[in-house]
């Protein structure tokens, strides 16, 4: 996973080197395991990062992924122009071990779903208790309560015979 610390523009050139300038990373603290170093210089430049030839493009941009290893990283970008002139930076990245949570314990995880099945099972109780069914609600505005629902018996459809 590549990371992008920051993008922030720094510059460099030596007396005689082609100009360089680093847009990422800055130079600080990851937990990262790679992080992209990218930036800019003149198209005709050959690139190294960390000894490994990047390529550059017409405008003069490039990148490249960098995998970094637990603790203090140093990473050499250089530039040669078409004439031997040279410009060279080393930037620190520092890795971290990235930090972990806190384990989850199976039995509070169990107990945590129980008492919300539980909570939910008790709050639909109640509320369906408290809410009448629409067919026992009195028409809003009539001021009578509810009457009570037909009996199977007169609600029924008449049987043959009857």
């Amino acid at each position: 996973m590549a990371v992008l610390l920051t993008l922030p523009t720094l510059g460099y050139a030596s007396a005689d080197g082609p100009p360089l300038v680093i847009v990422a990373p800055i130079e600080g603290v990851t937990s990262a395991s790679s992080v992209l170093v990218a930036g800019s210089t003149q198209p005709n430049g050959t690139v190294t990062i960390d000894g490994k030839v990047t390529p550059v493009n017409s405008t003069g941009s490039f990148d490249r992924e960098v995998p970094l290893s637990l603790g203090q990283n140093v990473i050499e970008v250089r530039v040669v122009d078409p004439t031997g002139n040279a410009t060279s930076v080393n930037l620190t990245i520092t890795r971290t071990a990235a930090s972990q949570g806190p384990g989850l314990n199976l039995d509070l995880v169990l107990l945590l779903v129980f008492l919300a099945l539980a909570a939910g099972t008790a709050a639909g109780y109640i509320f369906g208790r408290l809410r009448k069914p629409a067919n026992l609600r009195a028409p809003e505005g009539s001021g009578k309560d509810a009457v009570a629902p037909p009996s199977p018996e007169t609600s029924a459809p008449p049987q043959k015979g009857e």
